[in-house]
């Protein structure tokens, strides 16, 4: 509800500026660590190399589905924490997969309808991800009636 202009841009840009090269680091060690879990487990044959693999594609599908509510988390915050995000992220997605998992069904139909028809991608996808990724967050708090403030604690 309110309109910061430039000022409120250049100021966020300050305040999260670390925050999200942080995140982004974390994401792409992670990332690095799965794929390369991927690869050893594929050199491998067996039952325990099959389950390997297939543990190793689950954790990395939560962990980064973790992500579309961590950093709405981080915005939030008093304190921003990537680690109470993560924290915080963790429980919401335990809490309401299924809330969770229509809004990733929604994404990805409007990602395919944007690479087909390019104008929603030129309108901003990537805005629009960020807003409903806040806004789905919002809506979970009210829910489950946690106090945005509340939450700030480790």
């Amino acid at each position: 509800g309110e309109h910061p202009g430039l000022r409120g841009l250049v100021a966020g840009v300050r305040m999260y500026f670390i925050k999200s090269w942080q995140w982004a680091l974390v994401n792409l060690l992670l990332g690095g660590l799965f794929y390369a879990s991927l690869q050893a487990y594929g050199i491998f044959t067996g039952l325990a190399a099959e389950f390997g693999r297939m543990l190793t594609l689950l954790m990395a599908l939560f962990w980064f589905t973790m992500q579309f509510y961590a950093l709405p988390f981080v915005m939030i915050q008093e304190h921003p924490s990537l680690r109470l995000a993560w924290r915080n992220s963790l429980f919401l997605v335990l809490a309401s997969p299924l809330y969770l998992f229509f809004i990733l069904l929604f994404l990805l139909l409007y990602g395919v309808i944007s690479l087909l028809l390019v104008f929603p991608v030129i309108l901003g996808s990537v805005s629009m991800v960020s807003i409903l990724a806040t806004q789905a967050v919002k809506d979970r708090l009210e829910t489950f009636r946690i106090d945005e403030g509340g939450m700030n604690q480790s």
